[in-house]
């Protein structure tokens, strides 16, 4: 059974490895193809993955109560399929729903293994933001060499073996909150690692030029100030405010930076978003309870060709860059409920048995992934940013279950 559990383990590492270095190249092989256009692999390495860890890993009610919540869920989303009898539906539901089984297989062994898999988010988070700062100093030369986009969409905002910026600057908001735990909870000669990793998710965030995230790190500096600010010796004030204002200079001063101070109402993607919202509220207004059916208008697969879609005679992108419209168009009432009901078993048998410390940080991070997912959809339409967002998620509910059992004892 140890043997198992550390297999497991290590499986839900590999998970996150694969989704940040894995080149695209190697994503599609034996990958769907819908359309046309090649899916991604990891619908399948998700699917074998979970089924094993569901299948030998022991099972506790909580376990059996998010599975049944999922199902439920599920079921309802696959309807869509059913009736639309459409491969891209199938593919929608199943890069949705498979990625948020994991947790459904969170467990206490792998809490014990939290704080290992909090250094492991550490250094891969300085990696990969050194990797973004070397990209946005030499692009030309990672996109040759890694086979990375070039369009011209992407001269000055640069995508990563995980996704286009927006989707690599959305995985740096999920890590602030967990590299503030790490500061807390590991050794002490981890915190300067911790320090460190937190500075270039900062600037990797900055750099990546999504004004979303920018915002955010602005909404997560007010609140982590608020929540911290009397354990936070006043030398380090300073040194903070000294940093953020080095930072907001050099924003200031950098012409390849300047979206993300350019006034919203200059925006053409704006304006276009705007637009989109417009729509997406317009067709949920038209099928409320049980939605237009997943996929029917907004495709998971596409390219620059198919990017635009017509709903009731109106242009509209393909993504409405708004996960709580895009749920709400294609499930309607009825399949935002279901989901409501899962996440609030997931918050009474995980979220109530942590630390207040840790609590504290995930409202904080809660609130940053309201407010980015407020103008856009990764979490739900690109399998690479949602495996790795619930194997964070299936760790922090496994060292739950752990201190849960203490309390317990």
């Amino acid at each position: 059974m140890k043997k198992t559990t550390g297999f497991t383990y290590l499986l839900l590492i590999f998970l996150i490895l694969y989704s940040l270095f894995a080149f695209s190249s190697i994503k599609t092989i034996g990958a769907p193809i819908i359309d046309g256009i090649k899916g991604n692999n990891m619908l399948f390495l998700i699917g074998i993955v979970w089924l094993f860890r569901f299948l030998f890993m022991k099972k506790t009610k909580s376990n059996l109560k998010v599975f049944i919540s999922i199902f439920i869920a599920f079921s309802f989303a696959i309807i869509s399929f059913i009736f639309n009898k459409n491969s891209q539906s199938l593919y929608a539901v199943l890069i949705a729903f498979l990625p948020l089984l994991l947790v459904s297989t969170a467990n206490e062994y792998e809490g014990k293994k939290f704080k290992s898999f909090l250094k492991i988010v550490t250094l891969l988070s300085i990696v990969y933001s050194l990797f973004v700062f070397l990209e946005f100093l030499s692009y030309d030369f990672f996109a040759l060499k890694f086979s990375l986009s070039s369009t011209a969409s992407y001269v000055t905002r640069h995508a990563t073996m995980l996704g286009t910026s927006i989707t690599t600057s959305y995985y740096f908001i999920l890590n602030i909150p967990f590299e503030v735990i790490a500061g807390n909870m590991l050794e002490k000669k981890w915190k300067k690692y911790t320090y460190l990793s937190i500075i270039l998710s900062v600037i990797a965030i900055i750099i990546s030029q999504s004004r979303i995230c920018f915002i955010t790190l602005g909404v997560y500096f007010v609140f982590y100030f608020l929540n911290f600010n009397k354990n936070i010796k006043l030398h380090n004030k300073v040194l903070i405010i000294l940093l953020v204002s080095v930072l907001m200079v050099w924003v200031l001063n950098n012409d390849q930076l300047s979206r993300l101070y350019q006034s919203y109402g200059e925006s053409f993607s704006t304006e276009t978003r705007v637009n989109v919202l417009k729509i997406g509220i317009d067709e949920f207004s038209r099928h409320p309870i049980v939605g237009s059916g997943i996929a029917t208008y907004y495709k998971r697969l596409w390219n620059s060709s198919t990017r635009f879609v017509v709903i009731h005679n109106s242009l509209s992108l393909i993504d409405p860059h708004n996960m709580f419209i895009y749920i709400l168009v294609e499930q309607g009432l009825v399949g935002g409920f279901l989901l409501l009901i899962l996440f609030y078993n997931l918050k009474k048998d995980y979220y109530n048995p942590l630390p207040s410390f840790i609590k504290k940080n995930i409202k904080i991070l809660l609130i940053g992934l309201i407010i980015i997912f407020c103008c856009g959809s990764q979490l739900i339409n690109e399998i690479n940013y949602s495996v790795l967002f619930w194997t964070y998620f299936t760790f922090l509910f496994s060292y739950s279950l752990c201190e849960r059992n203490d309390l317990h004892d």
